[in-house]
């Protein structure tokens, strides 16, 4: 099987590995230098394995004519494979749900749930105290300079 990954570069390389001591550093001793230095550093990885990825990029495409066989599969891998995978979500008894109609029940249960009035009894006085707080509100003059929306 070919391996389609791509290598660094050897300063990229030096740049990841000066990067990792930094967290390291960082993660022993919390300093405002060592996290300014690190989140520095992680700028820098960034941007340089950004630059990479679009010089190979430039440098196959300009090499890819239309009689080259990479020409006809070019399209095919900039639209990816199309399939994405949920992974397994686990139902309300602690089993898996492995297939998408498993799956997708255990969604519409979710939902349900969520979405169904509460069977909880209703406590009066919070109710009576909810809604005097309401209505006080609903007295209040606006503090807001935006104008009422009309039609």
């Amino acid at each position: 099987m070919e391996d389609h990954r791509w290598a660094l570069s050897d300063d990229v390389r030096d740049l990841l590995r000066r990067k990792n001591a930094a967290t390291r550093a960082y993660d022993r001793y919390p300093t405002d230098s060592n996290r300014r230095l690190l989140r520095k550093l992680q700028r820098e990885v960034k941007t340089r394995i950004a630059d990479s990825r679009n010089e190979r990029w430039d440098s196959t495409l300009t090499s890819v004519k239309p009689s080259h066989v990479a020409f006809c599969k070019l399209p095919k891998s900039l639209k990816g494979n199309g399939i994405t995978t949920m992974p397994p979500l686990v139902r309300p008894i602690g089993t898996p749900a492995m297939l998408d109609e498993e799956k997708a029940e255990c969604l519409a249960d979710s939902l349900e749930s969520q979405c169904s009035p509460s069977l909880l009894p209703i406590d009066p006085e919070h109710l009576r105290k909810v809604n005097e707080e309401v209505e006080r509100k609903a007295l209040e003059p606006l503090r807001d300079p935006v104008p009422p929306v009309t039609y």
